[in-house]
Parts: structure tokens; sequence; C-alpha cells
């Protein structure tokens, strides 16, 4: 999330008028939910609360992807200068890998669970 900020703020001419707001969104989910199975790990293996929780988590990351999808297509139109694009699709692919990251965590905890179940 560090280098997504930084490299933000390196670029402000590249983003400017563009809204994470989606993104951020689901990434705050995304960790609430890895919060969550952190939090049922040290309750317990509960099997059951952590499949339903990555379940959760496999759907947000779904959800991720084919938002920055979509982005990916607005920015591949033609309607923007090279430049812009390369910053462009550099962040929408860091935090893309955020949530990936988010996904990884779950289904390690999810293997946690098993093992210990």
């Amino acid at each position: 999330m560090e280098k997504f900020g930084t490299r933000l703020l390196l670029t402000p001419q590249h983003v400017k008028g563009l809204d994470f707001t989606p993104q951020i969104q689901l990434l705050a989910e995304a960790t609430a939910t890895i919060m969550e199975m952190v939090q049922s790990l040290h309750k317990g293996v509960q099997l059951e609360e952590i499949r339903r929780l990555n379940d959760k988590m496999q759907y947000l990351e779904g959800e991720a992807d084919k938002a920055v999808m979509e982005l990916l297509r607005e920015l591949f139109s033609g309607k923007h200068e090279a430049i812009t694009v390369i910053v462009r699709k550099d962040l929408y692919e860091l935090l893309e890998k955020i949530i990936d990251r988010c996904r990884d965590v779950g289904n390690i905890i999810s293997n946690i669970a098993l093992k210990n179940s």
C-alpha cells in the first residue's frame, strides 16, 4: 500500500480526476476479512467460519479483478497519452496486487485451519 501511495504522490498530473474509492473499499473489506480470519484462529479453529470468510475473500478478489478490467478497458480506449496510460496502469496493477496478497493470506489461513481441525 505504501508503494501505491508513493507512486500516486509522484504523478499527480496523470491521476487528476481519478477516483480510487471502489478499489479502496474492496481493499478495506479484504483486509477486514483477513482480520476476522486471524481473530477466528485465535479463538480456536472454527473451520466453517474460516471457509465462509475465505469464500468472501475469494469473492472480493474476483470483484477487484473485474473492477481493474473495466479501468483498463477505459484506459486503453485511445483517449489518453502514453505516459498517462503507463502511470495509471501501474497504479491499477498495484491495487490489484494488494488484494491478491490478501487472497493469498486468506488461503494460508484456510490451510492452517484445515491442518488443525
